[in-house]
């Protein structure tokens, strides 16, 4: 908040440095604090796509430094939709397990996990062009007749403020 030069800061006693270390209640989520991890794609994932030990590692160390909520990397809601071999998962079996593990190692720390969720068909075809082979990609499909399947792109806008 920007004072007058002169005024006194009697309204606002405390500092926004000093309210980010301050809990918050989402509704029924109780968070240590408000200083968030946001979701960065580590290309950790083993090949089935669950989380490693580096995850762990990793998401406990934010934790342990005193991050109030640590918002797990973009993992993906179906095999085709991992944008590479190394993205994390969460359709199989295995990779709730190792989901599971990961927000146990980070709320036994005292943050609160959250995992970004990913969906995007668009990004996952163009972000696997010459660098995925295999599992994982929703790039063009071959048909039985040895043409492609070409996936369209979503009608709704990624950001509803997109510059023109």
């Amino acid at each position: 908040m920007l004072m007058p030069a002169g005024s006194r800061r009697e309204v606002w006693p405390m500092t926004t440095a000093s309210m980010a270390w301050t809990p918050i209640r989402l509704r029924e989520l109780s968070v240590p604090n408000r200083v968030w991890l946001s979701p960065m794609c580590q290309y950790s994932a083993d090949r089935s796509g669950a989380p490693t030990d580096w995850h762990i590692a990793h998401y406990g160390a934010r934790a342990a430094g005193g991050v109030g909520m640590i918002m797990v990397e973009c993992t993906a809601v179906a095999p085709d939709m991992r944008t590479t071999a190394q993205d994390l998962g969460l359709y199989t079996e295995e990779q709730v397990i190792g989901h599971r593990r990961l927000a146990e190692a980070i709320t036994s720390i005292g943050s609160v996990a959250a995992v970004q969720l990913g969906s995007r068909v668009a990004r996952a075809r163009t972000a696997c062009r010459g660098r995925m082979t295999g599992p994982g990609t929703r790039y063009h499909r071959r048909m039985a007749d040895g043409s492609r399947l070409r996936l369209p792109r979503s009608r709704s806008p990624a950001w509803p403020f997109r510059p023109r």
